[in-house]
């Protein structure tokens, strides 16, 4: 059985992993992602290999998908009860 804390961990990964394949699909580079959220090449980078085992902020989520045009939605799904 798997922890709360591994199954938050990978929710990220799968998260961050779909926002970096869109970023793929539409041809964007790192350098012109980091362009329009204002920030550095590097900071693109340590965010989508989740760098120093970082938690990214909601907000950063938030932004990364609205400058790919989309946007995050959320779903309360009760846990199993062990």
């Amino acid at each position: 059985m798997t922890t709360p804390e591994r199954r938050d961990a990978t929710a990220r990964r799968l998260l961050i992993n779909r926002l970096v394949a869109e970023r793929h699909r539409q041809g964007i580079t790192q350098v012109q992602m980091a362009a329009m959220l204002g920030t550095t090449q590097s900071n693109i980078s340590q965010f989508e290999s989740l760098g120093n085992g970082d938690q990214p902020r909601l907000t950063t989520l938030m932004r990364y998908a609205r400058a790919l045009g989309g946007t995050i939605t959320f779903t309360l799904t009760p846990e199993e009860e062990s």
